[in-house]
């Protein structure tokens, strides 16, 4: 899905792209080789972030203890599922305002997201209000490189201050 969303984004829309993959610890080597083997067939930036394994080893077993997320959130996924997904949707805020990009696209279909979110809005600041609370559940139970993966930067006038999230293959037919 991912890859189709980056082809389509790249090729059809001759959008300059920053493929990025997230190794929670589960992605394989031949997984990784495809990555790079589509973004350079695509001609695309491509970046890979590994949180370090004793870290996510320690957000799984957290994670399965419970009350780390909203009950609102837990009917949807998992509690492992609502961490991992939580550390990739602040991991790919940071890297667009870091890189002062307004879009964020992802590959999600019907049923793995929210219904109407083929287009979001984000307000960087009201983000990280709203996520301060679990953010510091998260260094509470794992530590201060918790803060790394889960706080988001304060935003001041000269910095980018909303974000687009688009999941366009929500829009195809």
């Amino acid at each position: 899905d991912s890859t189709y969303t980056l082809k389509l984004l790249a090729d059809d829309y001759d959008l300059r792209c920053l493929a990025v993959t997230i190794d929670n610890g589960f992605l394989s080597d031949k997984a990784v080789t495809n990555c790079h083997a589509v973004t350079d067939r695509l001609g695309v930036d491509f970046q890979l972030f590994k949180p370090a394994p004793k870290f996510m080893k320690k957000m799984y077993r957290e994670s399965l203890k419970g009350d780390l997320h909203p009950p609102g959130a837990i009917r949807r996924a998992s509690d492992i599922c609502n961490s991992c997904i939580n550390l990739i949707n602040t991991r790919m805020i940071k890297i667009a305002v870091t890189n002062n990009v307004s879009l964020i696209a992802g590959g999600y279909l019907g049923g793995q997201v929210p219904k109407n979110s083929s287009m979001l809005t984000l307000d960087i600041e009201r983000q990280r209000l709203l996520r301060k609370t679990s953010a510091q559940k998260f260094t509470d139970r794992l530590g201060e490189d918790a803060k790394r993966m889960f706080d988001l930067p304060e935003t001041n006038k000269d910095v980018q201050t909303t974000v687009n999230v688009v999941n366009p293959l929500l829009t195809l037919p």
